[in-house]
């Protein structure tokens, strides 16, 4: 079986499409032609597909929009087979670009360095494997970064793969993004890092590897600093990577950073305890 093959099958069998979830509408991206359809972008990283130009007039009869919390029903394929707003999310922001001092996430943080790949490949032995099968990727990650934290006082990264527009309409990739841990390790007098993904892994894998599990093209993901350069530049490239401190717990996290300067600096209690409830 092809990897990315492989790959699709196992996020479909990660989530059963039974019933309703209750997801936050993180995105809207309208089909430009005939030829494309709608799609909606949850919070959990999926992609709901509208199967018809009608299903736009829910947005105007339920004065539904980006933000809004709703109750969503899919199936297999991501279609969206029923959509009810539930309640408005807090409203972003309205703060100016430029009325902060503009930093990068990782600017005071400073992950540990670890040894040896054999404590790599320790570290990847424990993690936490009892996940929920419809638990989240941003989630679980949380979970995985915590958890290392109080047993050895590991200060690991996380990085977000955000999959773009081109790469989601090119190849009906059902995702937007996914997140999991990374670690720097000494490894033959050289720092590297690599990538910790226990659900779709076997072991800890160069960042590369790791990318081409999902990225059929097999091309480069760019690393960038800044949430806005993956959401002005949805054409240019497949993916894009962005790092941040193990703090961040979702993709809005890093949104939120660059347009207010909020810098996450330790583990939030009420996050975590979400975390744990949702993913296992």
């Amino acid at each position: 079986m092809k990897p990315f093959l492989a790959i699709l099958i196992i996020f479909s069998l990660s989530f059963a499409y039974a019933g309703e979830e209750r997801l936050i509408i993180e995105k809207i991206d309208l089909g430009q032609s005939s030829n494309e359809r709608d799609h909606l972008y949850f919070s959990d990283g999926k992609i709901g597909v509208l199967t018809s130009k009608s299903g736009r007039d829910i947005f105007i009869k339920e004065d539904i929009g980006v933000g809004s919390t709703v109750e969503v029903k899919l199936d297999k394929n991501h279609n969206v087979l029923s959509l009810i707003k539930v309640k408005d999310s807090t409203s972003k922001d309205k703060i100016d670009f430029k009325s902060f001092e503009e930093k990068e996430v990782l600017s005071h943080y400073q992950p540990t360095i670890l040894p040896n790949m054999d404590t790599v490949n320790n570290i990847f032995r424990r993690m936490n494997r009892r996940w929920q099968r419809r638990s989240q990727c941003y989630n679980r990650a949380h979970v995985w970064n915590y958890e290392e934290f109080k047993n050895s006082g590991l200060k690991s990264k996380k990085v977000f793969i955000f999959y773009t527009r081109k790469y989601i309409r090119e190849y009906n990739f059902k995702w937007w993004f996914h997140a999991i841990p990374t670690v720097l390790v000494n490894h033959e007098g050289t720092v590297v890092e690599r990538a910790l993904d226990p659900m779709f892994a076997k072991k800890p894998l160069a960042m590369k590897t790791w990318s081409d599990l999902f990225i059929r093209s097999k091309r480069e993901c760019p690393v960038i600093t800044k949430y806005s350069t993956y959401e002005n530049n949805q054409e240019s490239e497949h993916c894009y990577l962005h790092y941040s401190s193990m703090y961040y717990w979702q993709p809005r996290d890093l949104d939120k950073f660059e347009r207010t300067g909020y810098e996450k600096e330790s583990f939030i209690k009420s996050e975590i305890d979400y975390a744990y409830w949702e993913a296992f």
